[in-house]
């Protein structure tokens, strides 16, 4: 269950996406007929450019966005994440914790199921849905 150094380095810069806000190159970690299965307060994302303005929507709702990894594992062609992100949105901080089950494709994302607290996520950006 232990994960693969290409799989290590496809989810650190994925996470770069959201703590240092690189967006630049989301071909090379997202195929492109990629889907993100999210929480009801997302809207839809498909391929690398969806994935790019849902991360810009959320760097802007949380500029000193950060995500650190809680747990990491793989069987197969399934990735695991458990996370713990927090950030600051009009001056009140918060802290989500959850998960993405990831389907590795051809050395990249091809499908995303997120898992996190949208409860706490939905109060503190007063109910309005994540871009995508």
């Amino acid at each position: 269950m232990s994960v693969n150094s290409e799989t290590r380095t496809l989810i650190d810069n994925l996470l770069k996406i959201f703590n240092e806000g690189k967006t630049e190159n989301l071909d090379q970690i997202f195929s492109r007929d990629f889907v993100r299965h999210g929480p009801q307060n997302e809207q839809e994302v498909r391929g690398p450019d969806g994935y790019k303005r849902m991360a810009e929507s959320y760097r802007k709702l949380f500029p000193d966005m950060h995500t650190e990894t809680t747990d990491l594992f793989q069987v197969d062609d399934r990735v695991v994440l458990r996370f713990r992100t927090s950030g600051t949105h009009n001056g009140r901080r918060i802290t989500v914790d959850g998960a993405n089950i990831y389907r590795i494709s051809g050395g990249k994302i091809a499908e995303d199921w997120a898992f996190y607290d949208t409860a706490v996520l939905s109060q503190a950006v007063g109910g309005q849905k994540i871009a995508a």
